[in-house]
């Protein structure tokens, strides 16, 4: 066993926190039922790489001008989506929102390929604006970084959330050196886990900003645990199917961290049956992450256990919500003729909630690793799971809309077509019931009508020049057990990734010109490939951010259709 670092407390007591019975008794209600209100709403933002990480840079920036963030009591994020989320949410208070989220121009004529203000100068981004760190990444760098970790004595299975930590987490104050824990605000720290652990002192935490919405990560815990047999499969972002068809949604966040839904006798040694080990039930303290399962659990859902030698951190975080990166950068060091970075797939070593303490069947056990995009990408369950009236949607894709067979179907992100189930088929061309095998046949949380009004409102406006968006009103929203979420209706504002040529028209002519002139650059603006684009210059950053502000804050109306300041503030409204 890795031993503990010397001044690291030996134990930690920490809480556990079950799965409520009602939707208002989620424990950051519980915890501070002050800081949620009306209209009980929350901003999901797709995975999707360095595309996602700079879009959302762009949407969060035009929310705050709007004065909207207000209104939006949670945050839930996938994968590049996270990237920008944990960015947003734990930067230090040193860097003010102007500098993280950068200057808002809502008028594109007024953008420079280069020269102009640092407003309008398309070739300037602040080191420590979110969309920065795209600059810094790209499998190149991510496999550099790798192997450098490597060579200095990192884990290699603790190899992929260091590299997020170094490339994207350290330019902003929130690398791992110190290893440090993370949480929510200074009072949660210091009332709460502090006073049960005092050998913790707050410089062992990095602590939320006040006024962020309180954010929602997600990432896939599989079986079984061996990422070796995962390597060179054909699966989803390189899971073996054998793996994913068992994949179960892990959310964490500042307060909280697990599986919500019980699912028992779900894990090993033989998932289904009896005997085997239970997962979900609920959420620990994110600090008590990867210790071994508690052997008893107090009648106030209190726990002690020996703390890990690695701390669970931001770098964990954001790291384990993007893993399908990981076999893109192995595809790359096995071109290179590297493989001792096989096993750097991340495991997490984990334990249920659900029937804690009933050892030695639910003792902590390693657990391998997947993307948030390998279960749900948009991250629309988190918020339906927990009730809300409203939920602004960002689908951050690389798929632009477009219509296809004889009956012109309009084509959308294949994430999407789950979520009412949906799957494309190729031979029939059109869309059909979600296939039983497939590992996203329990995703249905809407019907087939929301979605044919869904696409006809896109495509709709779209074909107008003008941004890609639909309301809708009272959707009915189907429980869904494996999700944790249960029947109601909910208002839906969805904000698509697509060309706006409207809005390209109005850029200046030179703009233009040096977008045609870089065709691999701008081909597919605003919807760059996730993988073989992952690296962007400031250029493609800050047009793509400056594209997805207006997509949110923009006052001009096009097509006859509202502006889209207009919209967003009449659905977040009362």
């Amino acid at each position: 066993m890795t031993p503990r670092p010397e001044g690291w407390p030996a134990q930690l007591d920490a809480s556990l926190y079950p799965l409520p019975d009602g939707k208002d008794l989620f424990p950051e209600r519980v915890a501070a039922p002050e800081g949620f209100g009306p209209p009980w709403a929350g901003v999901c933002i797709s995975g999707g790489g360095s595309r996602s990480l700079s879009a959302a840079m762009g949407e969060l920036r035009a929310l705050s001008s709007l004065g909207l963030l207000d209104q939006l009591g949670w945050m839930s994020t996938v994968s590049g989506g996270t990237w920008a989320g944990t960015l947003f949410n734990w930067s230090p208070l040193t860097l003010p929102d102007a500098t993280l989220l950068g200057p808002l121009e809502l008028d594109p004529a007024r953008l420079r390929w280069d020269g102009g203000g640092p407003v309008d100068d398309l070739g300037l981004l602040d080191a420590q604006a979110i969309g920065s760190a795209a600059t810094r990444l790209g499998l190149e760098e991510m496999l550099a970084m790798a192997v450098e970790l490597y060579h200095a004595g990192v884990p290699v299975s603790e190899l992929w959330p260091r590299a997020i930590g170094e490339l994207v987490l350290a330019p902003f104050g929130l690398g791992d050196d110190p290893p440090r824990y993370f949480t929510w605000t200074p009072w949660w720290l210091e009332k709460v886990i502090l006073a049960h652990n005092p050998k913790l002192g707050a410089s062992d935490f990095v602590t939320t900003r006040p006024g962020r919405p309180y954010l929602i990560t997600n990432s896939t815990l599989f079986y079984p645990p061996s990422p070796s047999a995962s390597l060179g499969s054909s699966g989803r972002f390189g899971v073996a199917a054998a793996s994913w068809e068992v994949g179960h949604e892990l959310e964490t966040t500042p307060m909280v961290a697990g599986i919500p839904p019980t699912f028992s006798h779900a894990g090993p040694p033989s998932p289904g049956a009896p005997g085997s080990a239970d997962l979900g039930g609920g959420w620990i303290d994110p600090f008590a992450l990867g210790s071994v399962a508690p052997q008893k659990v107090t009648a106030d859902r209190r726990f002690r256990v020996p703390a890990p030698a690695s701390r669970f951190r931001l770098s964990d975080l954001a790291g384990l919500s993007s893993v399908a990166f990981v076999y893109a950068v192995l595809d790359l060091a096995h071109q290179s003729g590297i493989h001792f970075l096989d096993d750097m797939v991340p495991q997490l070593t984990y334990w249920p909630v659900a029937h804690a303490a009933e050892l030695p069947r639910n003792a902590a056990r390693p657990y391998l690793m997947g993307d948030g995009g390998n279960l749900e990408n948009q991250g629309i369950m988190p918020l339906l799971r927990r009730g809300l009236k409203k939920i602004v949607a960002f689908v951050n894709t690389e798929t632009q809309l477009s219509v296809a067979g004889p009956g012109s179907e309009v084509v959308v992100d294949s994430d999407l077509p789950p979520l009412f189930g949906l799957e494309w088929s190729a031979t029939q061309a059109r869309y059909v019931r979600i296939s039983p095998s497939s590992p996203f046949r329990f995703n249905q949380v809407f019907d087939r009508a929301t979605f044919d009004d869904l696409r006809q409102q896109l495509w709709t406006r779209a074909r107008a020049g003008a941004t890609a968006l639909a309301v809708q009103s009272n959707v009915p929203v189907a429980a869904n057990p494996h999700y944790g979420v249960s029947a109601g209706t909910v208002d839906l504002l969805w904000v698509y990734l697509h060309p706006v040529s409207w809005w390209r028209g109005r850029l200046h002519d030179t703009v233009r010109a040096w977008m045609d002139v870089e065709p691999w650059n701008y081909e597919m603006f605003p919807n760059y490939f996730t993988i073989d684009q992952l690296h962007l210059d400031a250029r493609q950053v800050n047009l793509l951010a400056h594209l997805t502000s207006w997509n949110v804050a923009g006052t001009d109306s096009v097509g006859g259709f509202p502006a889209n300041a207009a919209t967003f503030a009449a659905f977040l409204a009362g």
